[in-house]
């Protein structure tokens, strides 16, 4: 666990670069879902 956190610490643009990157996909599939929702309707 001591060895995530201080990776974590030294690595913060990699890991926030890969969480903006899951955060991006999931709202892509979201909007996706939504206008395929509205499209059957």
């Amino acid at each position: 666990m001591y060895l995530a956190i201080r990776e974590m610490r030294f690595a913060k643009v990699r890991y926030s670069l890969i969480a903006a990157i899951i955060l991006l996909v999931a709202f892509l599939v979201l909007f996706v879902t939504g206008l395929a929702r509205g499209a059957c309707l």
